[in-house]
Formats: structure tokens, sequence, C-alpha cells
């Protein structure tokens, strides 16, 4: 506690807050507390001008002299920063004017106009001196100040006082161009002299000014920093010598552990470190983890370690992080510094020196390290050696020593690389000379089998496969089957390529994948290499150009047209490539360009003659493929080029009696490409043309539900009702579901009462939405029995309701889809007047026995009224919706039970099918959505269809249990077209809301 107190009083002295600093003093906060470079809170204050706070300390004992480290008093430093009012405070409260820090300056030493005055009415010693012999008249006269220094002069300041080096203060104000001050002191009678008598008037004044300003300033630099300090590191070794004559202590550290011998030596001064060493400086104080002989080292000044080294300094030592003075110096370069730790017997044992030398080029330190006794091959933990470090940078001198040195020219590192291998890989020539002139094996591969040649050669390194070639490299041997012919021309190298060539290199497939360059070329686009390639004509390069030798199984021409390079396959057609060459599995150039959309070639090929009406093994011709791929602009060429229209598709499956025989045109309606439909169409081609087995281009379209096609191809009079497979387009639009074929089938006249061969209408199909109901038309008054001669697995969910209830009447289901999904505004009947009783409706067969009102059930003026016509027989008519109609009772009352289910069927089946929970009936008491029990009522209806041996009993509460479950229905139907606010239809994917449990 006591420490955190001392250090938050600390920090309050620091940023001034006195207010806080008065709360804490009188509860035992020390007002003497010292820092660690000698500092106390008063010294803080009076730095920072806090001067309440410097009164607040001193009322409570603050000690007024106190000194750092360096021997600076709060005085001192009150009047270097210019604080006049906290002065006069110090000086008040017997702070001592004349006391001076360890260069011996005094506060008047500062200089500041103001404070001088202040601290000469207290008796401060006008003509003092410092370390350097200089007077405070000398400094301010250097720095200009002629105000102040004509207050000295009138306060006894002498003028002919030398410095150390026999300077006066004339000449500092002569030398720094202040021509007030050099009037005003020559006013008072001082001589200007052209020399001192130490020596240069110019080295004089510049060193005095160094010093001065720096200790003046010292503060803002390197706090506690002594004469000593500032001489050593700027190199004055005749100052050096007369500050430790006068008693500077060599040792004295100030930050960090920072000592003269340190800046001297870092700073290469050798003569400041032999005066030092002579005067007993301690050659190994550590300083920021470094001893003066590591410094040396770090910055290459081999003198200052000879000196530091002949005095006994520890060659062992190291940095913080541990890194030896050899391993620093060898990674600079600083091959006499190597040299001079060697020599004073520092043992090499780093593996990484060498390695480091090696691979930065230091010659004369890999020499050096050589000289006294490095091993020459001995390797790192990765493997590397320094030979191999100098192959990787390219140092070929230090390869030539290493290897001169006994380096094993073959030996083998990392993943089987040897330093020919490297140094070829990195693109270095010169040492790829070296290697092989020294004995390197030409063709030693890695772990990979790449060879030195294969690896250049990838890579572009001309100059390396030149020497490699010269001396005798085999340019065949091959990684897997792929030769540096193979790698140059994959990677567009078109100079190795050309220089292999000219070496009588041949483009043969070396077993493995075969990959050859003219293939590598090809699919890599490089039209000059392929040129390259073709116009030496080797034998084998033709014969594969027309010969399907690899292991693609493709021609040239082939890879060339599927990647869509059009020069490429200009430039292997005019070598005599077969245009036609068909490809194991029974493609052709054509084939393949026109199904990847390759229009530029698809018209070089067809302009070389290529022949469209050729098929794949699956019988499709190019204009089918661009057809069915939507590739407007290779059938806009193959049509251009006469491509036959009519061309049938003859591909068959395996247990198929008869070819499908589609034509290029039935292609695009199945999927969708109206843009190549009204082009094909507009070359003449019968809009209602049929396959054998009789699909037309629509039934095609409507099958994939192709909207636009379908439009299309009604308009360009296309027969609406064509009969396949016993099923019109009506039918096949009702089966999948696809609501905007239909409509547009039945805007163009299809008839929404026609039936299949089973003489199955659209509502036995399904997918019906009110979206239909302008055109409902039924010509029947039921909905009939389901057909049972429908096909296997056709019981979509809308099936399942009329196999369940065929009898339900085509008037209720008209009323059910108008009400339940279709544009609800027509049946919404306002009637503020009518009440919502929540009655029953009649309790006999068929109909809903009870109807429980729900306490919070919609008003009447939102329950979807709707006008039965008279009989069964009006069902196809519309509704009346004059505004006198007279409103119907709720409309729920008057559903049957099988009315009801479809009615729940169409509302929750829809596109929503999900799982059937296994206990349907505790589904149905809990808080079901009205989507999932539209589907457990389904679910229960087909039980109840299967169920014709059971006991009547069980059928009974079975369907007891679905009626419940429809009154749950029913009403909330009616809450939810209450809420809705007439909604103009029903979302297939919206769920209303959860139903309350009975």
């Amino acid at each position: 506690m006591a420490a955190a107190r001392r250090h938050c009083s600390w920090l309050r002295e620091k940023n001034g807050h006195v207010e806080v600093v008065r709360e804490l003093l009188p509860r035992g906060t020390s007002a003497v507390e010292v820092a660690m470079n000698g500092e106390v809170p008063l010294f803080a204050a009076a730095e920072l001008g806090h001067r309440d706070v410097v009164a607040a300390l001193l009322s409570h004992g603050a000690n007024v002299n106190a000194q750092t480290n360096a021997g600076v008093t709060p005085l001192y430093i009150a009047a270097c920063q210019g604080h006049k009012g906290i002065v006069s405070a110090l000086l008040a409260n017997g702070a001592g004017v004349n006391q001076a820090d360890a260069n011996r300056a005094t506060p008047l030493f500062s200089g500041r106009k103001g404070i001088v005055a202040l601290l000469l009415v207290y008796g401060a010693n006008v003509n003092a001196l410092d370390l350097l012999g200089s007077t405070p008249l000398y400094l301010v006269a250097m720095e200009g100040h002629a105000a102040v220094v004509e207050e000295l002069l009138v306060r006894g300041a002498r003028h002919d006082v030398r410095d150390f080096h026999e300077a006066t203060s004339l000449q500092s104000a002569v030398q720094h161009g202040h021509s007030a001050v050099v009037d005003l002191l020559k006013s008072r009678g001082a001589q200007v002299e052209t020399a001192n008598r130490g020596g240069d008037i110019h080295s004089s004044s510049l060193s005095r000014r160094e010093w001065g300003t720096s200790r003046l300033s010292c503060r803002y630099s390197e706090r506690g920093a002594t004469a000593l300090h500032h001489a050593a590191n700027h190199g004055d070794a005749d100052v050096v010598a007369q500050l430790l004559s006068l008693g500077a202590a060599c040792d004295l550290a100030v930050k960090g552990g920072i000592t003269a011998l340190h800046l001297a030596a870092k700073n290469g001064h050798t003569d400041v470190v032999a005066v030092l060493l002579s005067h007993g400086a301690s050659v190994d104080l550590v300083a920021s983890g470094a001893t003066p002989l590591y410094m040396a080292c770090e910055n290459g000044h081999a003198s200052v370690a000879t000196a530091l080294l002949s005095y006994g300094a520890s060659v062992s030592a190291s940095n913080a992080d541990g890194t030896s003075l050899l391993f620093t110096a060898t990674r600079r370069g600083y091959s006499d510094v190597v040299s001079a730790l060697l020599e004073h017997g520092m043992r090499v044992n780093e593996l990484t020196e060498r390695e480091r030398a090696a691979s930065r080029g230091y010659l004369d330190v890999v020499s050096a390290l050589l000289k006294h006794g490095a091993s020459v091959n001995a390797a790192v933990p990765n493997g590397s050696t320094a030979l191999l470090a100098a192959a990787e940078s390219g140092h070929k001198a230090v390869v030539k020593e290493l290897v001169s040195s006994g380096a094993d020219v073959n030996y083998v590192g990392e993943r089987g690389a040897t330093a020919l291998y490297i140094a070829a890989q990195n693109g270095y020539a010169g040492v790829v000379s070296e290697l092989v002139s020294r004995g390197a094996r030409v063709d030693s591969a890695n772990e990979d089998g790449h060879s030195p040649l294969y690896a250049a050669a990838g890579l572009g390194h001309l100059g390396v496969v030149r020497v490699l070639l010269k001396h005798g490299a085999s340019a065949n041997m091959s990684v897997g089957g792929e030769a540096a012919l193979a790698t140059a021309a994959n990677n567009g190298k078109t100079d190795v390529v050309i220089e292999l060539l000219s070496h009588g290199v041949v483009d043969t497939a070396v077993g493995g994948r075969s990959v050859l360059a003219l293939f590598a070329a090809v699919m890599g686009d490089h039209s000059d290499i392929v040129d390259a390639i073709l116009t030496r004509g080797a034998a084998a390069i033709d014969s594969t150009v027309r010969d399907r030798v690899t292991a693609l199984h493709s021609t040239a021409l082939y890879l060339a047209s599927y990647n869509g390079h059009r020069e490429v396959v200009a430039m292997l057609l005019s070598n005599g490539a077969s245009v036609d060459a068909v490809e194991e599995n029974g493609a052709t150039p054509l084939l393949i360009a026109a199904q990847n959309g390759h229009t530029d070639v698809v018209e070089e090929l067809m302009s070389r003659g290529a022949d469209a009406t050729v098929a794949g093994m699956r019988g499709t011709t190019a204009l089918h493929i661009a057809s069915r791929n939507g590739r407007l602009g290779v059938v806009v060429v193959l049509v251009s080029h006469g491509a036959n229209l009519d061309a049938v598709d003859a591909r068959a499956h395996i247990n198929a009696t008869a070819a499908s025989e589609d034509t290029p045109l039935h292609f695009a309606p199945a999927v969708g490409h109206t843009d190549i439909v009204e082009l094909l169409l507009a070359q003449g081609t019968d809009v209602n043309a049929t396959t054998a087995s009789g699909v037309t281009l629509l039934i095609k379209a409507v099958m994939g539900g192709h909207k636009d096609v379908v439009r299309l191809l009604l308009e360009r009079g296309a027969n609406a009702s064509p009969m396949e497979k016993g099923m019109n387009p009506l039918h096949f639009a009702g089966d999948s579901g696809h609501t905007e074929v239909l409509i547009a089938l039945l805007s163009h006249g299809a008839s929404i009462d026609a039936v299949d061969e089973n003489r199955a209408t659209l509502l036995h199909i399904g997918g019906l939405t009110g979206a239909l109901l302008p055109f409902f038309n039924a010509a029947t008054s039921t909905v009939g029995a389901y057909p049972r001669g429908r096909r296997a697995g056709g019981d979509r969910q809308g099936n399942l309701a009329r196999r369940c209830f065929p009898d339900v009447p085509v008037a209720s289901v008209h009323r059910v889809l108008s009400v339940g999904c279709g544009p609800t505004e027509r049946w919404l009947h306002a009637d503020a007047g009518a009440k919502h009783d929540g009655a029953a409706a009649a309790t006999g067969a068929g109909r809903v026995e009870e109807h429980d009102s729900p306490s919070d059930g919609p008003p009447a003026d939102q329950i979807i009224e709707h006008k039965q016509s008279g009989d069964d027989s009006a069902a196809g008519e519309q509704e009346s919706e004059s505004d006198d109609a007279a409103p119907a009772a709720n409309w729920v009352s008057e559903l049957s039970d099988d009315e009801a289910v479809v009615l729940a069927l169409f509302r929750g089946s829809i596109g929503l099918w999900t799982p059937l929970r296994q206990n349907w009936r505790s589904e149905i008491d809990s808080r079901c959505t009205l989507d999932e029990i539209a589907l457990l009522l389904q679910h229960k209806a087909t039980l109840l269809t299967n169920a014709s041996g059971a006991d009547e009993s069980n059928r009974a509460d079975m369907l007891g249990l679905l009626r419940s479950a429809l009154r749950k229905v029913l009403q909330a139907i009616d809450s939810a077209v209450a809420t809705s606010g007439g909604d103009d239809g029903c979302s297939e994917s919206v769920s209303l809301p959860p139903l309350a449990p009975k």
C-alpha cells in the first residue's frame, strides 16, 4: 500500500494535481521519496512548472537542495526551464544558488533572461567555472543573448576568462556570428584574437557549442549524461583526458547503464577508448545487454575491438538475446572484427556462422573462418552447408573458395538437392559453371526426380540451360515422362524451348504421364512455342498432332479447341492436324468447341472444313450441343455454315427400344433458351414439329417450366393441346405445378376441362391455385372418381384429396379455391351489422355437427361470404358480385366435411410437405400451425380410405377426430382471412397462426 501511495504521489506531482498532492501529504506520503534516477517529487514539479505543487511540497519538508544522480538540483532545472516563479520560491526557501551539478555548472549557467538577475541578487557567482573552464558569460555569448551578456558584465563578469580550449567569450560570439554580442564585448575592452592558445578557434568553438548545448538540453536527451559522456560520444580524446584528470568518474553509468566506454566503442573512437582504458575503465560492464566489445563488433570497429581485447575483454560475451560476438560480426560481414576475435582465442563453434557468411557472400569472413579451423562440410540441422548457402545466393567467389578448401561439391542437402541443383534452380549461371568445372554431377536429381536442367528450363533460366547443355546434361531425362522441353513449354519459356530444340532435343514421350511439349504449349496457349515446335518438324511431333498418343487421349487440336485458343487451332490446322479427328470418347474438335461456347474456334474449324453433321457417342451434333447449352453465337455460326436444322438426336439408353430423335430445336425449349428457339424458328423450322414419340417443342418447354419459351411458341402458332403419352401440355404443367405456364396455355385456347387418356382433368392432376379461377368452367358436376389408370407414384398432395373424396361437387372445389387461394376481394362482403354467432351447421350426415366459436373469433364484417348457386349444375358459373347481393350465412357452416378437407388441403399442403409425426392425434391436440394440421388431415384421410375392412367403431372414432380437427382448421382460416384484411392471394410458403388447444 505504501508503495502504491508513493507511485500515486509521483504521478500527481508530474501531472500537477495540487489538490491530490495536498490530500496525500498529510496521510503519510513522503515529500522526499527518490526515483530510480535520483529525482525527488520536488524536482519533477520544478521541471514541469507546477508552482502550487512546489509550494505544497516545500511546506511539507521537501529538501530544497536535493540532487539527482547527475547532481542537478530543483533550482538548476527550474532555471534551465525558465520557471521564474518557482526559482524565486526555491531561493526564498534556502535553495543553494551556487550548488553545482556533476559538470560543475551552477544555476547561473542556465543563461535565462530575468532568472539571471534573480540569481545574482541571491549571490550567484558570476565568474563560476564548469569542468570545461567555461563561465556563464561564455555560454550566454555563444547563444547570442545580448541582454543577458550585458546583465552579467554589469554584475562583474570577466570577458577575458579562457576555457579549456583557451577560447574567450568574444571568440565564441565571433564564431557563431552574434554581432550584437561582439560589439557589446568589444565596448567593454575585449580583444579579438585570431587563434586561441590551444589550437584552432573553429574546432574549439564547435566542440564548445556542442557540449554547451548538450549540457543545457540534457534534460531532453540522456538525462544525467556528464561532460565525460558527451566528450566520449563525440570522440574528443583530449577533453576526455582533461576531464579524467579533473576527477571525472570514467565508469559513471547513465540511462541503461551506458558508460563513456560504451559510447566510445559504439562510435569507433579508438583513441578515446585507449584513454578510458588507460584510466582504468571497466572493460566488461553491460549496458542494455551489451558490453563495449559487443558494441564494437556489432558496428564493425575492428581497432576498438582489438584495443578492448588487449585489455582483457571477454570473447565469450553475448547480447541479451544470446547472440555471440562472432556471429554478430559474421552476419554483418566484418571480416577484420572476425579475424581479431579469432586471433584472440575465440573458438569457431557455431555452424550457422559459416552458413551465414557464405549466404551473404562475405568472402573475407569465410576465408577467416576457414583459416581458423572452421569445418567446410559441417551442416546445420536442416542439412544445409556453407556451399549450399553460397550456391543458393549466387556467390561464385565464395563457392570457389569453399570448393578449393575441400567442400563436397556433390553433397546432398535437404530434399535431395545438391549445390548444382540449387544454383540452377535460382538461375546463377556463373555458379553452375564453377560447380560443373569442379566435378559436380550434371544430371544429379533431387528427391522429386528433377534434374538441374529440368529446374532451370521450367523457370526460364536460359544462361543456366546453355551451361548445362554445354557440359552434357541429358535433355530427355524425364520426371514421370515430362522432360525439360515439356516443362519449359508448359511455363511459356520460349527462349529455353528454342535453345533445347536447337540442341536436337526431340519432343518424345518418355513413359509416365507422357506429357509432350507440344501439348503443354497448346494447353497453355503459348502460340509462339507451338510454332517453334511445329516449324522444327520432328517426326514424333507431327505424328502426335495426327494421333492420340497421350494419356489424355486427346489430340493437340482437341485440347486447343477445348480451351478456346483460336490462334493455336489455326496454327495446328495449317500444319496438317485433322480437323475432324475423333477422340476415344467420340468427340471432335468442333463438338467440344461448340459445347464450351468458343464461337471464334467454331468459326475457324468450320472455315477449315469441319463436318457439322458428325455426331458424338450420344448421337448429338454440334448444333444439338450448342442449342442445349445456350451457345447462341455458336448456333449462329453453324447455321450460317449450313448446319442441318432437322438432324435428329440418335442417342439411346441401353435398354431403350427407340431413339428420342430430338432435333436441335427440341433441345433449346427443353432448357429454356428463348433466343436460340427464336433464331431456329426464323430459319423456317416447323413450330409443331414432333419427335417419333410425338413430343412437340411446346411440350418440351412446358415440362421444363420455361414460360417465356412457351409464350414464344404459342405466339408463333404452336398447338396448345397436343397429346403425348396420353397427356397434353396442360396436364404436364399442372402435374409440375407451373402456374404461369398453365395461365399462358389457357390464355391461348387450352381447355381447362381437357382430359388425358385416363379421362383425368386438370382437377385430378393437382397444382390448382386461385390464379386459375378466371379460366375455370368445368363441364361436369363433380370432380369424379380418381382414375385408377394413372401411373404409379403420381399421388401428389392434391391428388390425395380427389382420391379420398371423389364425390366433392365441382362447385365446392371452385368455391374453396376462390376462398382459400384466389383473389379474395371479390368474395369479401362488408356488413357491419352482421353478427358472428358461431352457431353450428346442420347436424345431418356429411355436415359438421357442431362449430365452437373461438372466444377471439373474427367479427362478422371480416368473415368471408359466398353466394352459392342454386344447384350443382351451375357450379361452373361465376358468383354474383353485385353490391345488392344478400350476404350468405357464415360460409364455414355451409361446407360439407368433404369440402372442408379440400379447403384444408389446398390451404395447407401445396409446397409445404414435411415429414408426418407418428403420433398424429397428439399433434392435433397441441399447438399446430394450419399447414401442419392440413398435412395430418391428409394423412388421416388416406387411413380412412384404406380402412374399408376396419372395425366400424374404429372408423367412427377416427371420423370424429377428423371432424374435431376440421373445426380447428376452419376457425383458423376465419381468423387468418380476417387478419389479412382481404389479401389478394395466398402464399404457398406462409404458415397461418398457430391454433390454441381445444
